[in-house]
């Protein structure tokens, strides 16, 4: 069956083509409800139309989250979307979706409408082949992934403790399978000093600048490239003009993380900091936002199955070998216990950046990997 599958997937290239440059053309900026309402809406009567049952959960500000099941069966999979781009609205009419070679280009095509297409052309495949997998299939649709699903994270973790397994559509460079992701933390730190005449008067101010400088070096100390922790200051702001002692300094922090246990760890020292001149005072809030996905006996055994399980389509299937930096939903579906694998998705380069892109025969091999896993994931025993 898998080379069947992959032979359809093969003579049908224009088809999968056909459906990304419509969804790539749906702008779905994360702070624009209404266009990613739009794209929630055309996915999920495309879901419709392949034998879904949708259930959507409204959203005030954000798009609408939504879910879709396929076929039934006592174990679930879930497969993980997010509809929302960093792009906003406009951005297409300067970079429309091109096709060169074997690359094609658009916003948000690498993250990840690409993976959007995946999960819905492997559908179409199994679903014209006449094959119906033995285990129910549900794909969730989120609409603010690229601000740290807190309006979707809850549904998420609740669909994964009732599922077997989760796979991630987010795209890869090279392809490769994610296994391990570190965990982000999000930070947000204010300082108070006292403001005063920088020429005639210094040693009554207490500036806040210098204080922040104290902070950022300290928080730079917290970086370790064995445990592979690291600690950015991204932005950090003070003062207002230049003749005065500053009385405010601010700084956003970003925090990676391996392990829970160092998540733990590393959250409790930012949330420790004391201030270092007499009369300052500091402030943090945020928290950790992405749990850390670790490499669990499970994920490892579900990579093996997988790997297994697609070989016979002679295309591409390597895992990263250690914990990349950036987080995904799979760091949610992965914290409730359930065995993740993510990078199912596009392979191209480019997030969040003017060149993003795809490589086209991947995509297809990407859609015959999707089809071939759910297939037969049945024959996965945790």
């Amino acid at each position: 069956m898998l080379d069947e599958i992959y032979k359809k997937v093969q003579n049908e290239k224009s088809q999968s083509i056909n459906l990304l440059n419509d969804i790539v053309n749906i702008e779905s900026f994360s702070g624009s409800k209404p266009n990613v309402d739009n794209l929630s809406k055309f996915l999920s009567e495309k879901c419709q139309a392949l034998g879904g049952k949708n259930k959507f959960f409204p959203q005030k500000d954000f798009g609408d989250n939504f879910t879709s099941d396929f076929y039934s069966g006592s174990d679930t999979v879930l497969i993980l979307c997010h509809m929302d781009t960093v792009w906003p609205i406009g951005t297409l009419q300067e970079r429309p979706f091109t096709i060169e070679g074997n690359i094609a280009t658009g916003p948000g095509i690498f993250d990840m409408k690409v993976g959007i297409t995946i999960a819905l052309e492997a559908i179409r495949i199994l679903n014209e082949l006449g094959v119906t997998p033995k285990t129910n299939i549900k794909l969730l649709f989120n609409s603010d992934e690229e601000l740290g699903s807190e309006n979707s994270m809850d549904l998420i973790q609740e669909e994964s403790r009732k599922s077997k397994v989760a796979f991630c559509l987010e795209s890869s460079f090279k392809g490769m399978i994610k296994t391990a992701r570190k965990g982000v933390g999000m930070y947000y730190l204010s300082i108070n000093g006292k403001a005063a005449h920088a020429g005639s008067e210094p040693e009554n101010g207490i500036s806040a600048n210098v204080e922040l400088a104290h902070q950022i070096l300290k928080l730079n100390s917290f970086n370790n490239s064995e445990t592979g922790t690291t600690v950015n200051t991204g932005r950090a702001e003070g003062g207002v003009v230049r003749n005065q002692i500053p009385a405010k300094a601010e700084a956003l922090i970003d925090l990676r993380v391996v392990t829970n246990y160092d998540a733990s760890e590393l959250d409790n020292k930012i949330k420790s900091l004391k201030p270092v001149l007499d009369g300052s005072k500091l402030k943090v809030t945020g928290g950790m936002n992405r749990p850390p996905m670790e490499r669990t006996e499970g994920i490892v055994k579900l990579y093996k199955w997988a790997k297994e399980t697609v070989k016979d389509l002679n295309v591409d299937f390597i895992e990263t070998g250690f914990p990349v930096g950036g987080g995904s939903d799979g760091n949610f579906a992965a914290a409730t216990g359930t065995p993740v694998l993510d990078g199912l998705g596009g392979v191209g380069d480019g997030a969040h950046a003017e060149h993003e892109y795809i490589e086209i025969d991947k995509f297809h091999d990407k859609i015959s990997i999707l089809a071939s896993l759910i297939l037969n994931i049945h024959n996965f025993k945790i």
